[in-house]
């Protein structure tokens, strides 16, 4: 009692110059001291302290987070703390009463309460009948400490920037009491006289509000964009409104009849660049505080009445001070009378873009397990490939019909090619005479011949070749009723044609015998880009007539390629003739997605219902899987519940495919957005906060940012920002603001983003980042806290209010 009586003496003798915090700096001599065994008869409490605050800022300075600094208000918070526990053998926060908690210490040396935390700890100072050292002790603490879950959490919260650290030894000397306080620049605070000196209109009376309570104020924590609400406020002739046309989200926080708002006028009066600031952080309210409106008078009160009032609410919740000029409306929330939050008015950087990744359609390359990209079709000019050709004969002629050689009079008019060597080879069926047979294939050869230099306009040599037909006959006949004739010898069955009516039924396979193959070596001419465009479309017709569908494949994506880039004619689309069968539906989509993309048309419901028939067609192309999904995404309406868990299955399910991770991830995304964007309008959930919770923790896990990468990282900071989330972006540009390259766009988004809390503008970084947007650009940065629309409240940081009154030398200081 003795140590707070003298404190509140120097208070009142030099004000505030004692809540100073110190540059505390361990020595390497006194880190040799560390070194020093524990004697319970000579135990120093100082050099505890001392061992214990190196190895938390060694374990911080290993996370690569800030480190704490010393604080003497806290330092005697926590000596009063230790002193207690070691009395009553406590160990446990929990165990302690209110009235020895934190909030209470702070209140008797009149210090802000409204931001602290602490940590009570006991550990050994002696194994068995072996000496521990102050060091060995002190990095026990620190690593246990660091590896409970719900102490970790305190440690590493950047809005504990100061700490006093206090210990005692038990009766016994074998144990240590440990007392870790934690606080900000919030436990700066102006007495209540010398408010009521000020002259300033700050409201002393509470309106029997309470300060924060942990139990009653969980909602505001979990509500999302809680700061949004500070756009409902608004000032109309010194008028202080209140408005939303969403009275139902409005109703999720505050629905109780003691749950309600009030606005707080901040005035710049009261933080003066020479002197302290004029506010007092015990109070619920910084400024002026007009009187609480309640939720159970919402209705009485609203200015909108009937079924307007019903959907709508307009609140008048004071006027402005008369003679005050300059200064800022906060709005309270109010939870059980427990003033929950006092939100300032964040800054809101505007961007070009949403942040969100590009998300669209892929064609499929991946069908045949990846055989397709270990086959690549580039042609070349001077290309070489031999087409070949069946022209069929009747029986025993050796004239063709005009309409059984029109593929390959058509051949030789395109693609663009010059014949290099033609070959005619000659058939006939087995069941004629050997020697007519041979005569009947000369002409058949004569006459294809003839049909080669009429229609080719060359006199290019031809080989030609005459050939029985047995080796086909005994193909042929395989699987069919006369395969009992394979071991047969061909005069057993010249034999068996020639009886009753065999001759007859065996025609439909002899018919196949009777033909002339005419084979064209052929170099293509794709010297200009309209011949080439002729030759691949060929070559992709080819592959699918011959059933090869990997080359298919292969020659359509580089169409797609050539399309794309402007190459090739965007018609050339509508000219690929594919087959309708499961075999080709990936080729399908990709002439879909060709037609879509090329055309720059939008996804509509003709994509969706073709994105149906062929997932039906083909259910296991996952290209084809993933695109329905995709196109859903684009047209479809969240509505349920049901369906976001559907279509996240569905996703789930393409993430383990063979499906690369970055076809996937961005379909997750959208999935993950859109349902969050539906809560506000469509959608209805059993449980909103693990809903968010989810879809939150899911964007984490698609969005990976290296720690070099800071434009990834801004545009995740746009993303989640949109969305109403700052904690995680933050976590993530924190330690990239020292990078040189970073742009003004990322360190003016970082400064925004930490207005949308209530604790960023305390931080070390914080500081940092203003020094860094000065560097960057010192007029901007200047002309936004001067106008207002960064608040000047973040003065209530006593170095950024020092390195704000020193650069800009045009601030108000009254």
């Amino acid at each position: 009692m003795m140590r707070q009586n003298l404190l509140l003496f120097f208070i009142l003798i030099h004000g505030l110059a004692v809540f100073s915090q110190q540059e505390y700096v361990i020595t390497h001599e006194r880190r040799e001291l560390f070194f020093t065994e524990i004697f319970p008869e000579s135990y120093d409490d100082t050099l505890m302290r001392d061992a214990i605050f190196y190895h938390l800022n060694l374990e911080c300075q290993k996370l690569n987070i800030r480190q704490f600094k010393m604080q003497k208000i806290l330092e005697y918070t926590a000596l009063d703390q230790v002193e207690f526990i070691a009395k009553r053998d406590i160990t446990r926060i929990n165990d302690v009463p209110d009235r020895k908690k934190i909030a209470a210490r702070l209140y008797e040396y009149d210090a802000g309460n409204q931001d602290a935390n602490e940590i009570i700890y006991k550990a050994l100072v002696a194994k068995g009948k072996t000496l521990l050292t102050y060091d060995e002790v002190a990095y026990d603490i620190a690593y246990t400490l660091f590896s409970r879950s719900r102490i970790q959490d305190i440690l590493k919260n950047p809005r504990y920037i100061f700490i006093g650290i206090a210990s005692q030894l038990d009766k016994e000397g074998k144990k240590v009491y440990i007392s870790l306080n934690f606080g900000n620049y919030s436990i700066y605070s102006v007495p209540r006289n010398e408010i009521k000196s000020s002259g300033l209109p700050i409201t002393i009376n509470q309106y029997g509000l309470h300060p924060y309570n942990e139990r009653f104020c969980k909602s505001c924590e979990r509500f999302s964009n809680i700061y949004s609400l500070h756009s409902m406020l608004r000032v109309e002739k010194g008028v202080i409104y209140f408005e939303t046309n969403d009275l139902r989200a409005l109703r999720k926080l505050l629905r109780n009849e003691k749950d309600g708002i009030a606005a707080d006028v901040v005035m710049w009066e009261q933080y003066p660049c020479k002197g302290l600031n004029t506010v007092n952080n015990i109070f619920v309210n910084k400024g002026y505080l007009t009187k609480p409106i309640f939720y159970e008078n919402f209705v009485r009160v609203n200015e909108y009445q009937g079924r307007l009032g019903q959907r709508e609410l307009k609140l008048v919740l004071g006027t402005i001070p008369e003679g005050v000029k300059d200064y800022e409306v906060n709005l309270v929330i109010i939870k059980d009378k427990s003033v929950c939050k006092n939100l300032i008015r964040p800054y809101t950087v505007p961007h070009m873009t949403t942040g969100m990744p590009e998300i669209f359609a892929y064609p499929d390359t991946i069908s045949r397990f990846n055989e397709f990209n270990e086959k690549v079709f580039i042609p070349k000019e001077g290309d070489t490939a031999i087409i070949s050709f069946r022209i069929p004969f009747e029986t025993g002629r050796s004239k063709y019909k005009k309409e059984d050689i029109k593929a390959f009079v058509d051949s030789l008019k395109q693609p663009y090619f010059n014949p290099l060597r033609f070959t005619v080879v000659a058939y006939s069926s087995i069941e004629g005479d050997r020697d007519k047979n041979l005569q009947l294939r000369g002409q058949r050869i004569n006459s294809m011949v003839q049909a080669i230099h009429e229609y080719s306009g060359t006199k290019i040599p031809i080989k030609t070749l005459s050939k029985e037909s047995w080796d086909l006959f005994y193909s042929d006949i395989v699987g069919t009723d006369f395969q009992f004739l394979k071991p047969k010898s061909k005069e057993e069955i010249s034999a068996f044609i020639k009886k009753g009516d065999n001759k007859a039924m065996l025609e439909p396979i002899l018919a196949k015998q009777r033909f002339a193959e005419v084979q064209i070596l052929a170099q293509y001419d794709i010297s200009t880009v309209q011949k080439e465009e002729e030759y691949v479309l060929y070559m992709f017709h080819k592959a699918l007539k011959e059933y090869r569908d990997n080359d298919a494949l292969s020659i359509q994506k580089y169409i797609i390629q050539k399309v794309l880039s402007g190459h090739y004619s965007k018609y050339i689309v509508d000219r690929m003739n594919i087959p309708d069968c499961a075999a080709y539906s990936g080729i399908q989509m990709n002439k879909l997605w060709l037609q879509y993309t090329a055309l720059n048309i939008p996804v509509d419901a003709a994509y969706v219902i073709e994105m149906r028939r062929l997932n039906r067609q083909s259910p296991t192309n996952l290209y084809i899987r993933r695109n329905l999904a995709y196109a859903r995404l684009q047209l479809e309406i969240i509505d349920s519940e049901n369906y976001v868990y559907e279509m996240q299955r569905e996703i789930d399910a393409l993430l383990i495919s063979e499906l690369p991770k970055h076809v996937v991830d961005p379909l997750n995304l959208q999935l993950q957005i859109k349902s969050l964007e539906a809560l506000k309008t469509t959608l209805k959930v059993s449980s909103e906060d693990s809903f968010i919770q989810a879809a939150f923790e899911r964007i984490k896990n698609i969005i990976e940012i290296q720690k070099d990468d800071w434009q990834g990282a801004l545009n995740l900071a746009i993303l989640f920002s949109s969305m109403g989330d700052y904690e995680y972006p933050l976590e993530i540009m924190a330690p990239m603001i020292h990078n040189p390259s970073i742009s003004e766009e990322f360190i003016f988004t970082f400064l925004s983003m930490c207005t949308h809390t209530d604790y960023m503008h305390y931080t070390e970084i914080f500081e940092q980042a203003l020094q860094r947007a000065f560097e960057i650009n010192p007029k901007k940065l200047c002309e936004l806290i001067d106008t207002g629309k960064i608040s000047f409240q973040i003065m209530e940081n006593l170095t950024v209010k020092k390195f704000y009154c020193h650069v800009c030398g045009h601030a108000k200081t009254h």
